[in-house]
């Protein structure tokens, strides 16, 4: 006897095999969606380093699994409360998804021989901040058990504002450079060693 296929059936586990695909996804998309984005749309003609802070991988993150939760809770809703809720549902999660992800692609920096340009998180325009535009650079150390490694750089504004860096080993090469065009402009360069006990 011929059977058809239950299609509503499948059509939900379509649902839930993509839902689980996006969460798994969510850890490992980020890396290579900012990369191409920031490529493909704001790359510099100029620049030492150009980069994503670590804030905009984590919000690009949420944004691919606020899809999975909306898919999850799409099945939920429709289950209990019908399809025109479920819709409902689905829709205002990904409209947070979207907003999640336009915001973190939109946050970037990068260094040249001008400065530091920035687009700060939950800003469209790009911010530039010349080496004289600097009150002081703060190159935070952190001490542990005899060795000491740099653990941050600290830019202040002349308003008053704080610009910091985790610092990561592409720094390395570019800050005897970005220490030299703080110190003509005449941004002292300050030191601040962190001891941790253990």
């Amino acid at each position: 006897m011929f059977m058809f296929p239950d299609t509503k059936r499948d059509f939900s586990a379509l649902i839930v095999a993509t839902a689980l695909i996006l969460f798994i996804c969510s850890f490992i998309f980020p890396f290579i969606i900012l990369y191409i984005t920031r490529d493909s749309f704001f790359r510099p003609d100029t620049y030492w380093i150009f980069e994503s802070p670590f804030a905009a991988y984590i919000l690009l993150m949420m944004g691919i699994l606020f899809i999975s939760i909306g898919l999850f809770l799409f099945l939920s809703v429709k289950k209990r409360q019908g399809k025109a809720l479920a819709w409902v549902s689905f829709t205002i999660s990904l409209f947070i998804s979207l907003t999640l992800m336009i915001i973190s692609v939109f946050n970037y920096y990068y260094f040249n021989e001008k400065g530091l340009y920035y687009n700060h998180l939950f800003s469209i325009k790009e911010s530039h901040y010349g080496w004289d535009d600097f009150e002081k650079m703060i190159q935070v150390s952190e001490k542990e058990k005899g060795t000491t490694r740099l653990k941050e750089l600290i830019f202040v504004t002349s308003d008053g504002r704080e610009i910091s860096f985790p610092f990561q080993d592409h720094f390395w090469s570019h800050l005897n450079k970005i220490n030299s065009l703080l110190q003509r402009s005449g941004v002292p360069v300050e030191e601040q060693t962190i001891v941790i006990d253990g």
